[in-house]
């Protein structure tokens, strides 16, 4: 019976795990559970289960869920201190809600615990201290002296309640046995108390641990240190104690105290902000790339009215010619360029007979095939396509000609026309009846005796913004590392430039340079996202040195979200840099380093100053310099509230209170701050809320 009820105090109240299922046949799955109590529908956090037929043990975490792999036919049973066990066949399913009673105790033997409200176990109600990433609980236990026989063994488990992020964290139990209760202990463990799961926390009672009291009451006093890690040091912390007393047989005493003074920590009216560095190294950019990529020239060579044959003293044919030829060399002599197609199409304009203008534009075609290819290698040609094509304008192409020139009326003559008449050749017989037709046999015709040529090559080179926007836009994973990089670096609009370093990353994860932009951006508009620059931050990431850029924003961006203990493992790897001064001081500082950074942070600003001696309990100096801060700030008179609360003089202390009034009557949203500081909250006004209550 002992043996089960010590087991029921190590589950309940160390939340002991003794390992994990493991699924081992066909008929296991995978069950979640989530425990929640039944009054208040709460997470229970920490709640034992125990899987009945494998004995194997798991615990609920911080939102009372646990998932397990047991067979479809498993029994299981949820325990949790304070409350009645619960048992749950499973039945095959794989999800489900388990409602935990508070269990009704039968105080029999302690009537003698209970009868006073004095006789209860009390704890000191002593604020945290703030350190860094740690808060540190600094109290005493006092125990009525009845309530420790030489039979019983008391546990005593402290919680730490992360009101801000709804987190419940178990602290180092007390555990004080009775003499004879700590030698039947051992007998049960073969005299090796080491298989107490509890051992390691045990104190056996002392008659020197117990004092005696001016009100006559006699109690043992168990001082109590210890330490938790807190995401973010300006998080509402409270205390939560659990206590219980149990002798061979049954649970004596059950008792729940919670208060919340506050936490002491001046630093959080340290006054300071970051810099962004963009990499400057380039060795660290993606390295430009060209791309292959299709492209097309085109020429326009004029030919008079009934000839086949090109006018070289035409000014215009003779520098379309020149063009052409520069082009056909530039392609064919770069080894980056590739011709693998020409294609030449002929055309006539639409005056005369239509036959006659098609073999005009089939011998045009024939002129300029021979001047390109006299232009290339007999090589060139025979590794390219040729293709030709004559045509004969129509009258539609002058009618585009004129509307494009804003010769609406005559382009509508020639329109209606082509709208009554279907055949070209009578289509230009009337035409040519219209009263300014000379206007367009002199100026729109000679502009459609031409030859047009493309030629299709294959060219590598980098492509520009717009190129790549385009890709962008119709898909953002075709896009390298290098285009992405130009991309977001040409991009002025800041919201945009976001857009595409998160697309970036998305598609290319291990593109540092963009996770340091993107960084840098976050840092300038006042946030902090340690996951950006996460994989990237400290000595070396894919063989190669970490730029101290990246590691400097890695670490400004954990000390703005409030992660100081990670911040302070890259110290090591930035260099002694000016730019790195500043914020190495302010590291240093906010870890709780402040002898050897006092002199360059509290320079930065007096109010700093003032914050820097609060931290370091140089309380009367503290004070001295708050004097001295301006009368017009509220966080003035909030810190010499502070000042004048820690001083030993009567006097001062009575200005504690006047001090804090002028702070939040000049900015009430300080009640939020002063109602979970340890400092102050004990100066609130009686009339308004308090936290630190006990039940």
């Amino acid at each position: 019976m002992k043996k089960i009820l010590t087991r029921y105090i190590v589950f309940a109240l160390l939340l002991f795990v003794l390992g994990t299922a493991t699924a081992m046949a066909q008929d296991v799955i995978r069950v979640t559970c989530q425990v929640v109590d039944k009054n208040s529908g709460r997470p229970m956090p920490h709640t034992v289960v125990k899987d009945m037929k494998s004995g194997k043990i798991f615990k609920a975490n911080e939102d009372g869920r646990v998932v397990l792999d047991v067979r479809k036919d498993a029994t299981l049973q949820f325990s949790l201190a304070g409350t009645e066990p619960v048992t749950v066949k499973v039945k095959g399913r794989t999800s489900i809600r388990v409602e935990m009673v508070e269990k009704a105790f039968d105080l029999g033997e302690a009537t003698i615990i209970v009868k006073r409200e004095k006789k209860k176990i009390k704890q000191e109600e002593n604020p945290f201290e703030i350190v860094g990433n740690y808060a540190h609980l600094n109290t005493a236990l006092h125990i009525p002296g009845e309530m420790i026989a030489t039979n019983t063994r008391v546990v005593i488990q402290p919680y730490v309640n992360n009101v801000t992020r709804r987190q419940v964290i178990a602290m180092r139990p007390v555990v004080i046995d009775g003499w004879e209760y700590a030698k039947t202990q051992t007998r049960m463990y073969d005299q090796d108390i080491a298989g107490d799961p509890l051992a390691t926390y045990i104190v056996v009672r002392k008659d020197s641990m117990k004092k005696k009291f001016e009100n006559g009451d006699r109690e043992y006093v168990v001082g109590y240190k210890d330490s938790i890690y807190v995401d973010n040091n300006r998080d509402d912390l409270a205390c939560v104690t659990y206590m219980v007393m149990e002798n061979y047989h049954k649970l004596l005493y059950r008792d729940t105290v919670s208060y919340n003074k506050g936490s002491i920590n001046p630093l959080r009216f340290l006054d300071y902000s970051f810099n962004a560095y963009e990499v400057t190294d380039e060795s660290y950019f993606p390295a430009p790339e060209k791309q292959l990529r299709a492209d097309h020239g085109e020429v326009n060579l004029n030919f008079e009215l009934g000839k086949t044959t090109l006018n070289m003293n035409d000014a215009r044919n003779a520098a379309e010619v020149e063009n052409m030829n520069r082009r056909l060399q530039e392609i064919v002599s770069s080894s980056e360029m590739n011709l693998h197609a020409l294609k030449i199409t002929g055309i006539a304009s639409p005056e005369g007979i239509y036959e006659r203008n098609k073999a005009l534009a089939s011998g045009r075609l024939q002129t300029a095939m021979n001047i390109f290819l006299s232009r290339l290698d007999n090589q060139t040609r025979e590794g390219m396509k040729t293709s030709a094509e004559a045509r004969v304008a129509t009258w539609s192409d002058v009618i585009k000609l004129l509307r494009n020139d804003n010769q609406l009326d005559l382009a509508n003559q020639v329109q209606n026309v082509v709208d009554n008449y279907k055949n070209i050749d009578t289509q230009g017989q009337h035409i040519r009846r219209l009263p300014q037709y000379s206007l367009i046999a002199e100026k729109y015709l000679p502009q459609l005796r031409k030859v047009n040529y493309e030629l299709e090559y294959d060219i590598y080179r980098q492509l520009n913004y717009e190129e790549i926007k385009d890709l962008y836009d119709k898909d953002p994973k075709q896009l390298t590392d290098f285009e992405y990089f130009k991309l977001y670096r040409n991009e002025t609009d800041s919201v945009k430039r976001e857009k595409y370093l998160n697309d970036a990353l998305k598609n290319i994860p291990s593109l540092m340079v963009a996770a340091n932009d993107l960084a840098v951006l976050q840092i300038r508009r006042g946030k902090y996202n340690p996951d950006i620059l996460a994989r990237f931050a400290g000595a070396k990431f894919s063989g190669r040195p970490v730029p101290t850029e990246v590691n400097l924003n890695q670490m400004a961006t954990l000390l703005g979200a409030g992660q100081y203990a990670a911040a302070d493992t890259l110290s090591p790897y930035i260099l002694d840099l000016p730019e790195a001064k500043y914020i190495k001081a302010l590291n240093g500082v906010l870890n709780g380093n402040y002898k050897s950074n006092y002199d360059y942070i509290s320079n930065t600003s007096l109010q700093n100053k003032v914050v820097m001696l609060l931290a370091m309990k140089r309380n009367r100096e503290a004070l001295d310099n708050s004097l001295l801060l301006p009368n017009d700030k509220a966080k003035t008179h909030y810190l010499r509230a502070i000042c004048y609360n820690r001083s030993d003089r009567p006097e001062e202390a009575l200005l504690a209170e006047e001090e804090l009034n002028k702070a939040l009557d000049m900015d009430p949203s300080l009640r939020q701050i002063a109602e979970i500081d340890g400092d102050v909250v004990s100066l609130l006004k009686k009339d308004k809320k308090k936290v630190g209550q006990t039940k």
